[in-house]
């Protein structure tokens, strides 16, 4: 911290400037600079002239130097989608009695401000989560990041075994975990050839046992289904179905 000597002396002349800085410090310059840890701290300042006439002017608490809090983020390298993910950490200078943090991730706040919080993630990919940590006394701010990645744990997609076009399963339809996207949905017969070719999906879509608009009978089918993951590979799933009529 800079420090500066404004001379207002016609007679005598200045002879010797001794600053005291309570921090183990002094100068004899006119305009020094002293390192400060956290605290608060009288500032002394002798002048003498070429009479040997001394002054001396002392400000007390004129330097208060605030902390600033050094956070350590500990998150773990992954999280599931859709899981509740701890966001923990620790102030490594501690203690502090005034301190807000404030935790975002890829730049958008979470509502809790507290050292040690949870967060619900809802979408896949890599994550940079930040912990800001301020002194409120004093407006120093320390931060931390930190980076996780989101995966998909359950990458699956389900398709049921059997379905009853005249019953309550009157369609047949696949449904990906969360995180995964449809590509494709076939259904084979018995001996190969392709039944039903699914590549929209939404509520409502599906096979209804019907090829050509003719209803089939009580019988096994073949199905592949195909989606994407997280990282853009595909991954592939067949089985059996059976129709129930």
């Amino acid at each position: 911290m800079p420090f500066n000597y404004i001379e207002n002396l016609s007679e005598p002349a200045l002879k010797k400037l001794a600053w005291n800085f309570n921090n183990g410090s002094t100068s004899n310059l006119n305009n020094p600079s002293s390192f400060f840890n956290a605290g608060n701290y009288n500032i002394q300042l002798t002048a003498t002239t070429t009479t040997n006439c001394i002054d001396v002017v002392t400000k007390n608490n004129f330097v208060a130097i605030g902390l600033t809090p050094k956070p350590k983020i500990n998150l773990a390298d992954s999280f599931c989608l859709g899981e509740i993910g701890n966001l923990n950490a620790t102030i490594l200078n501690a203690p502090f009695s005034n301190i807000k943090y404030t935790w975002k991730i890829n730049n958008d706040t979470l509502p809790q401000n507290i050292l040690n919080n949870k967060t619900l993630f809802t979408s896949l990919g890599i994550k940079q989560v930040q912990l800001f940590a301020t002194n409120t006394s004093f407006n120093c701010v320390g931060v931390d990041s930190a980076t996780t990645i989101i995966k998909p744990c359950n990458i699956d997609i389900f398709v049921p075994n059997a379905f009853a076009p005249n019953g309550v399963n009157k369609i047949i339809f696949p449904t990906p975990a969360r995180g995964v996207k449809l590509i494709k949905f076939e259904i084979f017969n018995r001996w190969g050839g392709v039944v039903y070719t699914q590549n929209n999906f939404g509520v409502g879509l599906g096979w209804g046992g019907n090829i050509n608009g003719v209803p089939q009978a009580t019988q096994t089918f073949v199905y592949k289904v195909s989606g994407y993951i997280y990282d853009g590979s595909v991954i592939y799933r067949s089985g059996t179905i059976t129709l129930i009529r």
